[in-house]
């Protein structure tokens, strides 16, 4: 990592010649550093002074692909750093070389046995969704004696830090259901008021329809009709009882 920002400000400074960077370099590390390279600072290639040195600090410094295996298998532990800071460091340590499920074994191992008992029952989710789980189940934790209790206890449905984060787990769960579950219902929805708003056009259309028909054959009844009968207060056209009166007077 050292050597990538060296290497980015490079870049910027448009600094391109070896000796240049061969020179930075030598001035920046301690001397405690540069013991480990007396040899070639004494006595430096005349053609790719930086490469060559970089070269040789990182053999010296930087861990073998088994000594990295080995501090993955044996010396990586929790400590008091959050659970996804430590995944994020066993995955720069596997590389390659480790499979998913021997990695997330090897973390879940790392984990306190609170965290553990959750994850167990937390489905089918990946490395890095348990890792931020278990984030968040160590921020519950009121202090560390509670984060270090052992399995049976927490087990216990009495604890209080178990019924919380239990309460918790199923009110997300109960979120996230509801949330894929309105997902899944709004096309139905949408079908269904277009059905509703299409029978009531529908239905519309054939009460015109119907009125239409009845007023050319001077049967239609306006709605005061409709309700009082012969008499009511008032009248609207093209009611037929109104033509009929209309033609009583043209005759009289």
């Amino acid at each position: 990592i050292w050597f990538h920002r060296l290497e980015s400000g490079f870049r910027v400074k448009g600094i391109q010649d070896d000796t240049d960077q061969y020179d930075i370099v030598v001035s920046t590390l301690d001397n405690s550093v540069l013991t480990h390279v007396s040899d070639l600072l004494a006595n430096p290639p005349t053609a790719n002074k930086y490469t060559a040195l970089k070269t040789r600090l990182i053999e010296a410094f930087v861990d073998s692909e088994d000594k990295q295996l080995q501090r993955l298998l044996k010396e990586t532990v929790l400590g008091d750093r959050r659970p996804t800071h430590l995944l994020r460091e066993m995955k720069e340590l596997a590389g390659s070389k480790v499979s998913d499920d021997l990695l997330k074994s090897l973390w879940l191992q790392q984990m306190p046995s609170n965290v553990r008992t959750v994850l167990a029952v937390s489905g089918d989710q990946s490395l890095n969704a348990l890792s931020v789980l278990a984030d968040k189940i160590l921020e519950i934790c009121p202090t560390k004696n509670v984060c270090e209790t052992t399995s049976n206890t927490f087990i216990n449905p009495e604890n209080p830090v178990y019924d919380t984060l239990l309460q918790k787990i199923e009110t997300l769960s109960k979120q996230v259901e509801a949330l894929s579950r309105g997902r899944s219902e709004y096309p139905s929805r949408t079908r269904t008021r277009s059905k509703s708003r299409n029978h009531d056009h529908s239905r519309t259309s054939s009460l015109d329809r119907n009125k239409t028909s009845k007023v050319a054959a001077g049967t239609w009844k306006c709605r005061f009709h409709f309700k009082f009968g012969k008499n009511p207060f008032r009248c609207e056209s093209p009611c037929s009882y109104r033509n009929q009166k209309n033609e009583n007077k043209s005759e009289n």
